[in-house]
């Protein structure tokens, strides 16, 4: 499965891809029952970037995102970050 923050950047990232694409019409429709939804062009657009730019996230982050986050101390109070393997053994 992937992961939820992966899966939320590239929703945004494709709907960005959609706006630039299609700059010049109008992308979204209103269903009868008041939904908004991209037109069946835009929606075919935005379903290949989602899944192209998806398969680049996960192949780019492939778990590295939470090794990183594991190793970092941080201080709230004056907002630093250090990787752990920088600090010094007591």
């Amino acid at each position: 499965m992937s992961n939820p923050h992966l899966i939320a950047l590239a929703a945004n990232i494709a709907d960005y891809c959609v706006t630039n694409e299609h700059a010049d019409k109008n992308i979204t429709r209103e269903d009868e029952n008041g939904d908004i939804r991209y037109t069946d062009e835009c929606q075919e657009t935005f379903n290949e970037r989602y899944v192209d730019i998806l398969d680049l996230l996960e192949e780019t982050f492939d778990g590295k995102f939470l090794r990183i986050q594991e190793g970092v101390r941080s201080n709230k109070s004056t907002k630093w970050r250090t990787p752990s393997y920088w600090q010094e053994d007591s």
